[in-house]
C-alpha cells in the first residue's frame, strides 16, 4: 500500500520509483495492488511490432464494495501503446481481480529512448472514491551491444563521445550482452592475468545490435610504470602492454 499510494514526483521510475511515500494516503487507501510495479524488459531494433503482457492483482482492502476505475498516466513515445483489458472493476469486501495490462511496441516506429537507461516509463492507475494507487510501468527500447572477450576482463570502460558520459562495469564472464545508448564511444579493456592488458579501440559505433570481439592478444606495447616518491626513490613497478 505504501508504494502503491506514493505520489508522482516528476521523473522517470528509475529515478522515484514509486515516487514520494506518504504513509497516510497508505492508511486510508482503498485498494492492494501487487506487483508494485511492471518490468516489460528490451525490445530489441528490428524485432517488428512486439506486444507482452503482464498480471496486476488488484484487491479490495475496505469492508464495503468498492468501484475502481483503471487508466494510464504518463506520455510513452509514437509507436507504443499501454492498454489494460478492464476500465471498471467492481469488488465486493476482501475480493481480487486481475487485470491483464498489455505494452505494445512498434520497434520500427519507436525511437530509442534518450535517457543513458534506455528506458520509457509510464503508470497504470486505479482509482477509488478517495483514493488513487499507481504502479510504474517501464520497458527498454535502446540500442544493444554484445561482447565477446578471449579472457574475463578486470574491467570495460565505454566513453561515449556524443554525450560527453562514462559507461563502466566488470563482466563476470567472456560475454557480455546489454543495451547501451547509440553513439560513438572510446573503449578501454583492461585484462589482468600476470601483466596486463590494456586494449583501446577509439570511435567505436554502436547502433542497433553490435557485436564486439576483443582479445588481449591486441595489446601489442610494453608500458613499464616506475613511480618515485618526492626523494626519488622507486616504489613498486607495475608492467602493462597495450
Amino acid at each position: 500500500m505504501l508504494t502503491g499510494s506514493a505520489h508522482d514526483i516528476g521523473f522517470d521510475a528509475l529515478t522515484q520509483g514509486s515516487g514520494r511515500l506518504d504513509v497516510f494516503d497508505a492508511v486510508k487507501s482503498q485498494v492492494f495492488i501487487e506487483p508494485t510495479n511492471l518490468s516489460f524488459d528490451l525490445f530489441a531494433n528490428g524485432s517488428g511490432t512486439v506486444s507482452r503482457k503482464s498480471i496486476l492483482r488488484v484487491t479490495n482492502s475496505t469492508a464495503s464494495s468498492q468501484t475502481y476505475q483503471t487508466g494510464t498516466a504518463g506520455s510513452l513515445p509514437a509507436g507504443s501503446q499501454l492498454s489494460i483489458d478492464e476500465s471498471s472493476v467492481t469488488l465486493a469486501p476482501g475480493a481480487s481481480v486481475d487485470l491483464v495490462v498489455t505494452l505494445t511496441v512498434d520497434t520500427a516506429t519507436t525511437p530509442d529512448s534518450p535517457s543513458d537507461s534506455g528506458a520509457y516509463t509510464a503508470a497504470v492507475t486505479v482509482i477509488g472514491t478517495s483514493s488513487v494507487a499507481r504502479v510504474p510501468v517501464l520497458f527498454l527500447k535502446t540500442s544493444t551491444i554484445d561482447f565477446s572477450f578471449s579472457s574475463t576482463p578486470l574491467l570495460v570502460q565505454l566513453f561515449n563521445r556524443d554525450t560527453k558520459r562514462t559507461i563502466a562495469f566488470s563482466p563476470t564472464g567472456t560475454r557480455f550482452h546489454g543495451p547501451m545508448p547509440a553513439g560513438t564511444y572510446d573503449v578501454v579493456t583492461v585484462f589482468g592475468d600476470g601483466a596486463m592488458q590494456v586494449v583501446a579501440r577509439d570511435q567505436m559505433v554502436i547502433t542497433g545490435s553490435t557485436v564486439v570481439a576483443i582479445s588481449e592478444n591486441e595489446a601489442t606495447h610494453t608500458v613499464a610504470i616506475a613511480p618515485r616518491d618526492e626523494n626519488g626513490g622507486l616504489h613498486h613497478q607495475s608492467v602493462c602492454q597495450d
